[in-house]
């Protein structure tokens, strides 16, 4: 009987990452740095123009709708995988910034259309520094909207922020989880017909 070949994992002897493991991490911290880079590429490069409060709902739910399209598109992936809690990790280096620059291009349209709605106009930076205060909680005040308009965008991301931090990560873990569970059962299964063979 032909021997199962060998899964990726930890050496079975000293319990070290093999050299496959460690090229499939390189490759997954290089694609997790390429889609970020992209996504900043992206942001700064695109054309941003002032947008109305109605213009900005609308932009908002299209956008919304376009975050849950990516989402399930890559939990499908982590449950495809054969290394899913690596490709969790690639999952979250696109999800996360995604989510931070739609909020920040909305803030920068806001911010076009009315200079009253954060003290003035927002460079793409300054946006994406107040879209990163509002995920994170810290709160610095140095930016802070100003008219109803641009507090309801706000208090919308922080109502985002809890599905982000906990039901969105809950999510993407428990897929690498269960797939996870289903490769090394796999693995198990496979190897059991060679066990019982040489037993006897």
């Amino acid at each position: 009987m032909k021997r199962a070949p060998a899964g990726p994992g930890p050496d079975a002897s000293t319990g070290a990452p093999t050299h496959v493991d460690r090229k499939w991490l390189a490759k997954v911290l290089l694609a997790t740095f390429a889609a970020i880079v992209l996504l900043t590429f992206i942001y700064y490069v695109f054309p941003i123009g002032p947008l109305s409060n109605s213009r900005v709902l609308v932009r908002l739910t299209i956008s919304s709708l376009a975050f849950v399209v990516v989402v399930v598109s890559e939990v499908r992936a982590i449950l495809r995988s054969d290394r899913p809690m690596s490709r969790a990790w690639l999952s979250m280096g696109i999800i996360v910034p995604l989510f931070i620059f739609i909020f920040a291009s909305l803030y920068v349209a806001m911010a076009l259309a009315d200079s009253a709605a954060f003290g003035g106009e927002l460079s793409r930076t300054e946006a994406l520094y107040f879209t990163v205060t509002v995920l994170s909680t810290v709160g610095f005040g140095d930016i802070t909207p100003m008219n109803d308009s641009a507090r309801v965008i706000s208090m919308i991301q922080m109502i985002f922020d809890l599905v982000l931090v906990a039901a969105l990560a809950k999510l993407i873990v428990g897929a690498a989880k269960h797939r996870s569970a289903r490769v090394h059962g796999s693995q198990d299964r496979d190897g059991q017909p060679e066990r019982s063979s040489e037993a006897r």
